[in-house]
């Protein structure tokens, strides 16, 4: 998504696909094809992960929002996440890989920080920024708090 779409010059080894609610054929075969560990996989030193919705979370509608990447392709079709959705997904796990995607788009483009909120509550689909007792929806509220921040030139870093 980052080197494709915004030029990141970022190596990745994978291609996240959100799967759907139903289990899909295609994808499936897709997986089979040019998941991890497959001779296509090496070939292309590049490799297909199916990854669910729910997890990281995805916020709901990201489908609709999506953009459809130019290309010549015959049987599968690749879509963009809309950059306050992508960003929604990196925030439960924030790991290094994530903190720098992130700060690459906030970086990048023009993001606003009541968007992502808003986004971030349909992912898990709240009200509110803290569910009572959920310490991993808490602790995403808060990574979220460190990107808003950022974004408001109010912290030096993500």
């Amino acid at each position: 998504m980052l080197v494709l779409r915004y030029g990141s010059d970022r190596v990745t080894g994978d291609v996240d696909v959100i799967g759907a609610a139903s289990p899909s054929q295609l994808l499936a075969e897709a997986v089979r094809l040019f998941g991890r560990d497959t001779p296509n996989a090496g070939k292309h030193d590049l490799y297909l992960e199916e990854v669910s919705a729910a997890l990281p979370p995805a916020p709901a509608g990201f489908r609709k929002r999506a953009t459809e990447s130019a290309g010549g392709w015959t049987v599968l079709r690749l879509y963009h996440l809309d950059p306050h959705d992508l960003i929604c997904t990196k925030l439960r796990r924030y790991a290094t890989k994530d903190r720098e995607d992130i700060r690459f788009l906030c970086d990048t483009l023009d993001l606003d920080p009541e968007l992502l909120q808003t986004r971030l509550r349909l992912a898990w689909y709240s009200e509110k920024d803290e569910n009572d007792g959920d310490p991993e929806q808490t602790r995403t509220f808060l990574n979220l708090r460190r990107v808003q921040a950022y974004l408001r030139g109010d912290a030096a870093g993500i």
